[in-house]
């Protein structure tokens, strides 16, 4: 299978998936996305991958962040974890307290490696890399996208909203990747999506704040029961 093929798969079963979802349980297709790749590479992480040398040279370098830590130690044999752990923690401490430097300067490179590990995340970095990649290969179908009956265009015009980190993405990797006259469409469809799903969700949200005034108290929910979720889902 092609490098093309393996990005492009996901990309329609994430939309086709949310195409068939029910219509107030749709979400962000590259959230579905993100969620799927990080599942995959940390089981890869946990399985095969964790005895390859290169492998642990990068997780004992960047570590993980504090999120995919307990993503991690909640889904498989604490003892991989605890043997990634092992190695790591031997490198922190070789940087925190090895050598023959000075103090001061000892407590310069202490912080200044502390700063870094605190930004650096081996899963972070994977799986933004992958779905990076998914992001520019959906800008390359939806230009090849080209017949009369716009079929994976419309997949993603479809959409019930992407969420801004996402959307932001695809506004950068259209405007990087589309040739300059197409990206004005491309801007406009996807751009569409978000201005309906905003348009529904404020005012779902407004409502929900109405509730809470005894004048209203009787008026049906409607779709906004669940409004705040829905927002910050679509905020991140």
């Amino acid at each position: 299978m092609s490098k093309e093929h393996i990005y492009t798969i996901p990309i329609n079963e994430a939309l086709d998936h949310m195409l068939a979802t029910e219509e107030n349980e749709r979400g962000c297709p590259f959230c579905h996305l993100f969620e799927k790749t990080e599942i995959e590479q940390a089981d890869l992480i946990q399985g095969a991958s964790m005895m390859e040398s290169d492998f642990r040279l990068q997780t004992n370098r960047l570590g993980f962040c504090e999120r995919h830590y307990a993503f991690m130690f909640g889904r498989k044999s604490k003892l991989t974890l605890a043997l990634m752990l092992e190695s790591h923690l031997a490198e922190v401490k070789s940087n925190l307290t090895g050598g023959a430097i000075p103090l001061f300067e000892r407590s310069k490179h202490a912080q200044a490696y502390i700063g870094t590990l605190q930004e650096s995340c081996y899963l972070c970095g994977k799986v933004d890399g992958i779905v990076g990649r998914m992001i520019a290969h959906t800008l390359l179908l939806w230009e090849r996208d080209i017949g009369y009956d716009r079929v994976f265009k419309n997949k993603l015009a479809g959409q019930r909203y992407f969420c801004l980190t996402h959307y932001r993405a695809l506004i950068l990797s259209g405007r990087e990747n589309l040739p300059k006259k197409m990206f004005p469409d491309f801007y406009k469809e996807i751009s569409g999506v978000q201005k309906a799903y905003l348009e529904a969700l404020t005012s779902d949200v407004s409502f929900f704040c109405s509730k809470f005034n005894y004048l209203n108290r009787d008026e049906p929910w409607g779709t906004s029961a669940d409004a705040p979720e829905r927002a910050l889902k679509f905020l991140k």
